[in-house]
């Protein structure tokens, strides 16, 4: 699927990020530190944002919205709708959305749904906010995208307790005339289970079993209720599908990789990132890995990567590819102007 917005703007964006930051230790993991520092050379991540237990993935969007709110009140009372995506929700019901909206104070004409979404989450979010702006149903839409992979994920499964962290942003997207975006995405739900919780919904309900323990692949430790990931598919996915999308969406365009000025690449790990970037044609320094101190943060992760790298300077942002990917299996591509957005840097949060 394909699609071209020319009249909306990504305003502004902010992020935030659990302050409990927890290296990555044989303390903390239980196994040797030469096998942790052997995993830390390839996934570049030293350390993952955990949040405590009261913490949720809305709370740390919800900080990131006041982040913008606080610099800029009139957005506050401008917003249509508000659109959360996230696999790690308050609730199996109601929708967080609505409790947001309660939260932040927003009128009850607010539209709000949930997106239960992963690491492709900021593409879908970004899109579904363009369509309702582009249709003039909305003339202002705030976009929160955040995880706490945390609490989904077993400590005992290195396979993702060293690559996972936690992690929120809001984005604010408005009307703007002759500021264009092109979309595109696809789908293979033949991999829905290279990612995935297995118990705890309808098709494998919550049971007696589901919080037992096992020992699994490679001697992690893992329960029915836990995620569970299968890194070797997902990267040979990554490195194999995304290119191609990438390489459809320049040529859709009509550009060339070197006329990018950011390639915002999902921060799954530094050794995906480094594929990609390879592999579509973009330097190092077009696509930066920047998620060394907070780990993999699933949908926050391109805001984050924002954030850390273009805080109050992204005038030099005019043509960013933003490439989401992961769990569904899922990935999507966006190509937008940032130059003029408002990015404020990644806030911490007790």
């Amino acid at each position: 699927m394909k699609s071209n917005f020319n009249c909306v703007a990504i305003e502004a964006l902010a992020t935030a990020i659990p302050s409990s930051l927890q290296k990555l230790d044989s303390e903390f993991l239980g196994i040797e530190e030469e096998d942790i520092a052997k995993i830390k050379n390839i996934t570049g991540i030293n350390q993952v944002a955990i949040a405590p237990d009261s913490m949720t993935s809305s709370d740390l969007c919800i900080n990131a919205a006041r982040v913008i709110f606080d610099s800029c009140p009139s957005y506050l009372v401008g917003i249509d709708a508000v659109i959360f995506v996230s696999q790690s929700r308050d609730f199996i019901l109601p929708t967080t959305s609505s409790i947001i909206q309660s939260k932040l104070g927003l009128s009850v004409n607010t539209l709000c749904f949930d997106v239960p979404s992963g690491c492709t989450g900021y593409i879908q979010g970004l899109f579904l906010a363009s369509t309702l702006i582009a249709s003039n149903a909305c003339n202002r839409v705030l976009l929160l995208c955040g995880e706490t992979n945390s609490k989904l994920i077993n400590k005992g499964d290195k396979s993702v307790s060293m690559v996972f962290g936690d992690g929120g942003s809001a984005t604010i997207l408005g009307k703007r005339s002759e500021i264009k975006s092109f979309f595109s995405f696809k789908t293979d739900g033949t991999g829905y289970d290279k990612i995935i919780v297995p118990d705890g919904g309808s098709r494998s309900p919550f049971n007696g079993e589901s919080l037992i323990s096992h020992e699994c692949e490679n001697g992690n430790i893992r329960r029915p209720m836990d995620m569970k990931m299968d890194g070797m598919s997902v990267f040979n996915f990554a490195i194999t599908a995304v290119p191609k999308l990438v390489s459809e969406s320049l040529d859709d365009c009509s550009m060339l990789p070197d006329t990018i000025d950011l390639f915002a690449a999902h921060q799954a790990n530094r050794l995906i990132v480094n594929q990609l970037a390879k592999k579509c044609g973009f330097s190092s320094k077009q696509s930066p890995f920047l998620a060394s101190n907070f780990g993999n943060t699933g949908p926050a992760s391109i805001p984050l990567l924002l954030s850390e790298g273009f805080a109050g300077n992204s005038s030099s942002l005019n043509k960013v590819l933003m490439c989401g990917f992961g769990v569904g299996l899922s990935w999507g591509v966006c190509i937008a102007d940032l130059s003029n957005t408002r990015i404020f840097q990644t806030k911490l949060v007790s």
